[in-house]
């Protein structure tokens, strides 16, 4: 089951960037490429295909191994197999790479760990290495799709079936009817 981070994502590729089939933990099982994709959009008609990891660290983004950060070498091979899998699959399809995180700590520059040099890092190796331009969204990035998805979600009146995006349009609803009583005095 896709955890919130990444229904937050399929709700943004759906809302936001019209994808008509959203699916999430997408297992590969191909020689050498082991693992799983966290979030993929497709939209058929404009043949657009979103490749997207997610990592909902609510602390401050942070891979680690052995008890260490290892956030650039984490997500290059994430997207080495991303990028294998797209190549071979969506032939035709112009391909989108984002990486999703809501919170990366901005420290200072003689800080021993910095996650979003790491961020940096892997955009410049991506676009050498594949002439790819990944899409990194986090802090302030990351707030703004998320009100595009809550101002999308004023719009919806018929039930939809993603949890973060129905949640919203609950609320939403709410809110405009507790404002309605607040005006009529009840």
């Amino acid at each position: 089951m896709a955890e919130v981070g990444e229904q937050i994502v399929g709700a943004y590729l759906k809302a936001i960037k019209d994808c008509d089939l959203v699916e999430y933990n997408i297992a590969l099982r191909e020689k050498g490429h082991k693992g799983e994709i966290d979030v993929i959009g497709l939209n058929i008609k404009g043949k657009h295909v979103y490749i997207c990891e997610v990592a909902t660290h609510v602390l401050g983004f942070q891979y680690a191994r052995n008890k260490r950060p290892a956030n650039y070498e984490v997500l290059v091979k994430k997207f080495e197999k991303d990028i294998t899998f797209a190549k071979k699959y969506f032939k035709g399809y112009k391909k989108t790479f984002m990486f999703w995180t809501p919170i990366v700590k901005i420290t200072g520059e003689k800080a021993k760990y910095q996650a979003e040099r790491d961020l940096r890092h892997l955009e410049k190796y991506l676009e050498r290495k594949h002439k790819i331009k990944i899409e990194l969204i986090y802090n302030e990035k990351y707030y703004n799709c998320y009100k595009e998805i809550k101002q999308y979600s004023t719009k919806l009146n018929e039930h939809v079936d993603n949890f973060p995006l129905r949640f919203l349009q609950i609320i939403e609803k709410l809110e405009k009817y507790l404002n309605y009583l607040n005006k009529i005095g009840k």
